[in-house]
């Protein structure tokens, strides 16, 4: 692989998924081996030990670890596979959560059998991490750097990189959770790696890094790094420009080459531009105009909050338009409002560096922390949503401390976002109370990263979307919704309690989200599988009725029968081929029904030939069998069935006699005609290619209750009632309809109160859709015409962005700005 070129995305993900595979089963190999060397440790330790306790838990370890070997050694295996894949792609995560829940403020709620286990997990990693021989230091510091090329990153925490001694450690800890016992023997058995853990994994590193040596990921690692020095070297005898200088609405790359990285080097960065700005305070400015690295790739501008370069969109001058527009019309529509209580001139106490990280330091002084915010914030006091918003208040302490105006202004901008999101309509209260816990976090991402406004795969408006995503429709309590607050409190908690700076931890906290809608789409989708299969089942025997009628339409257009005979034809001998079809009859059967027509056309004709009275008495009584047989399979009554059979032993009898006409009156051509299309007649339920056929809501009512299912089919509107309302225009509904998607909502309006319903199922043919609630406790049904009908009377409405929360809010920001 050439060192000088990372190679694309879909090849690195290959490279690590190999790597995946061999790092699990090394290290599941070295786990094999040092199994019995913990058991050992654990025996030994027990008859060192003299607290008679203590023994009884170091043996009760031992004899775990002896009869569960194999069962750890799968759990390892399976929790390592899901740690690597959550730190290689961004949206995973392992389905273990912490076990250390931490609410509003920081207060820490954390038995000490966890606080103990931490701090063993920690020395195992510190053991690792440093081993006593340069070799094996080498071996980690060279994986370090392979896997940091691969996923685009300089410097990986122990925490952020997959293949890393952190990485081994945890999963260690998680096969030990399967064992069903007490915290403090997991916690024994922990201990007992602390002296095989480094040597006993050592060979799994070893073997990692061969495996990527033999792929060609960085084979001359020494030029890498020559390479790499040399670039750093170049950078720092460039010029740069530091953010801090530039004004809100322009951004510092607009004034350099597409692509090329903006830097604050502290010798070409601006002494100062405060009067009286001593020494101390112009370093910690330039101490404040340094980059940091974030764990997804993306370089984060703590100096102006301005995020990647790269991804920004520009206008022909340079200019970064969504976030600049945003943010400079709120500048002049804030500029435009009266003074707000609790503002007024600053008395800043502090000369402020300029630059987002000396503010992003100082946040936590600028966050009321009473103990009523506290129990406003944690659901303990039901506080109305508008005095959640804690921002403004932090907006006040930044002004009254001197907060530079740019942060100012930001801060004040995430409160009005905050406004909004509790205003909002479409998220069910209790969701948007867990959201205003999410507000400071919202607040450091755009202070780091101003990008935030207008980049919606901007992470923390990402997962805004997935709890949008998650929560519509749950404001009427339903099935899963206990389960989906609990996960929501704790995506919530671990956001709010770990993020600092790195927006992996939006990343993460996605995948949990995905992760529980797609355990429970599977289970809602069992709930409704019933409706479906009954709408699947209405819509395949209509479309082969469509099929049937037509095909037997034309196949007797010009052919003279007798009335009886045509009547039954395409009236139950239709029915009889349908259920055929629908009921997945043998081709046989089938044709053997299908021949029933022409059989029965001909045994009607006048048969003055003797060799034709002959082929009749031969056929009839196969031909009776098969009618029959045919229609026990419909619901035909039986005075109709015995009518028919007695007329058509009265048209056979005419057909024999002496003096009926001869054949050739009765069009033989015809009658050949008819018999070779029916032999032709095909009927393809399955197929896609076909017009939906038409179904009435009245037909689809009727098969829900005969088969006992819950299912809703509003009625057509009565034309003679009065509308009170301008109806949609037909063009607008019918767009609507082309539009919508499975996994779309829409709102139906008349009920008593306001339900949101949705899209869960269309039919292949899309003659029938299927809505459900939330929890697909309660299903209706619509066809094209119904929807069609209820959107042009307003009866219903599509929710055109429930799946965009941010997008929601930032455009009623807008909105207000606009206003």
């Amino acid at each position: 692989m050439n060192t000088a070129t990372r190679p694309d995305l879909p090849e690195r993900r290959t490279q690590l998924e190999q790597a995946t595979d061999l790092a699990v089963d090394a290290f599941a190999r070295c786990l094999h081996e040092v199994l019995p060397r913990v058991e050992a440790e654990l025996y030994a330790a027990a008859e060192r030990e003299r607290d008679r306790t203590r023994q009884v838990r170091l043996l009760d370890a031992q004899q775990l670890v002896r009869r569960h070997r194999e069962s750890l050694e799968n759990a390892f295996r399976r929790a390592f596979a899901e740690i690597v894949r959550s730190r290689v792609t961004p949206g995973e995560r392992p389905p273990t959560r912490p076990t250390a829940t931490t609410p509003l403020l920081g207060l820490s709620l954390v038995n000490d059998a966890d606080v103990e286990a931490e701090v063993v997990v920690r020395r195992l990693v510190e053991r690792m991490r440093n081993p006593r021989d340069e070799k094996s230091a080498e071996t980690l510091s060279a994986l370090d750097e392979r896997v940091g090329y691969l996923l685009g990153r300089e410097h990986l925490k122990d925490d952020e990189s997959p293949l890393s001694p952190e990485a081994l450690v945890r999963a260690i800890q998680r096969c030990c959770e399967i064992l069903d016992t007490e915290n403090a023997i997991r916690v024994e058995i922990l201990k007992s790696f602390e002296q095989v853990v480094a040597p006993g994994f050592v060979a799994g590193f070893e073997a990692v890094n061969t495996g990527f040596v033999q792929r060609q990921v960085l084979p001359d690692l020494a030029a890498w790094r020559r390479a790499r020095a040399e670039s750093r070297q170049g950078q720092h005898d460039g010029a740069y420009a530091s953010s801090a200088t530039q004004p809100l609405g322009r951004h510092p790359a607009a004034t350099q080459p597409f692509g090329a990285r903006t830097a604050a080097h502290p010798a070409a960065a601006p002494v100062s531009t405060q009067p009286g700005l001593g020494r101390s305070a112009r370093n910690g400015m330039l101490a404040g105009n340094l980059n940091t690295g974030s764990s997804t790739g993306a370089q984060i501008d703590t100096r102006g909050g301005t995020g990647r370069h790269d991804v920004l969109p520009q206008d022909l001058h340079g200019h970064y338009s969504p976030a600049a527009s945003l943010i400079d019309s709120f500048t002049l529509w804030r500029a435009r409002q009266p003074v707000r209580r609790g503002q007024g001139e600053p008395t800043p106490d502090t000369v402020w560096p300029a630059g987002h990280r000396a503010v992003l330091d100082a946040l936590p002084s600028l966050i009321p922390a009473t103990p009523a915010v506290a129990a406003a914030m944690s659901g303990v006091v039901n506080a109305p949503l508008s005095d959640l918003n804690l921002l403004h208040q932090v907006r006040d302490n930044a002004r009254r401390v001197g907060v530079p105006t740019d942060e100012e202004i930001l801060i004040d901008l995430v409160a009005l976002l905050i406004d909004k999101l509790l205003a909002d309509a479409v998220m069910p209260e209790r969701t948007r109370r867990l959201i205003a816990r999410l507000q400071v976090p919202l607040l450091r991402a755009a202070l780091l990263d101003r990008a935030f406004f207008a980049r919606p795969e901007h992470p923390a408006r990402r997962l805004l979307d997935a709890i949008g995503r998650a929560a519509v429709g749950r404001e009427q309590p339903g099935e899963g919704d206990a389960r989906f607050y609990e996960m929501l409190f704790d995506v919530v908690t671990t956001v709010e309690t770990r993020f600092i700076d790195d927006l992996g931890v939006f990343e993460q906290e996605i995948g949990v989200i995905d992760a529980f809608l797609a355990d429970e789409a599977e289970r809602t989708a069992l709930r409704y599988a019933r409706a479906t299969e009954l709408l699947r089942q209405i819509e395949r025997r209509q479309a082969a009725d469509a099929q049937v009628e037509a095909q037997i339409d034309e196949a007797m257009t010009g052919t003279t029968l007798p009335d009886p005979v045509r009547g039954f034809i395409t009236g139950p001998w239709r029915q009889v081929l349908v259920e055929a079809a629908v009921s997945g009859a043998s081709d046989d059967t089938r044709a053997a029904l299908r021949d029933v027509i022409s059989d029965l056309g001909w045994s009607v004709l006048p048969k003055s030939d003797p060799a034709d009275r002959q082929r009749l008495v031969q056929l009839l009584p196969g031909l009776l069998k098969r009618i029959k047989s045919g229609l026990l399979t419909i619901s035909w009554p039986g005075e109709e069935q015995n009518r028919f059979f007695a007329g058509l032993m009265q048209l056979h009898s005419t057909a024999v006699r002496l003096s009926a006409p001869r054949a050739d009156a009765f069009d033989n051509e015809r009658f050949e005609r008819l018999a070779a299309q029916v032999r032709a007649l095909r009927i393809d339920t399955d197929s896609t290619d076909q017009p939906p056929p038409p179904i009435a809501p009245a037909l689809v009512r009727a098969s829900a209750e005969e088969s006992r299912l819950p299912l809703t089919v509003p009625e057509p509107w009565a034309h003679n009632r009065t509308l009170n309302v301008v109806p949609l225009p037909a063009e607008e509904a019918d767009g609507w309809l082309v539009q919508l998607r499975r996994g779309d909502w829409i709102e139906r309006l008349d009920g008593s109160k306001p339900a949101l319903l949705q899209l869960r199922w269309i039919s292949p043919l899309r003659s029938l859709w299927l809505f459900t609630d939330r929890a697909a406790q309660n299903a209706t049904s619509f066809t094209p015409e119904l929807l069609r009908e209820q959107l042009m009377l307003r009866l219903i409405r599509v929710v055109t962005d429930a799946h965009d929360l941010s997008g929601r809010v930032l455009r009623s920001v807008e909105a207000t700005i606009s206003d």
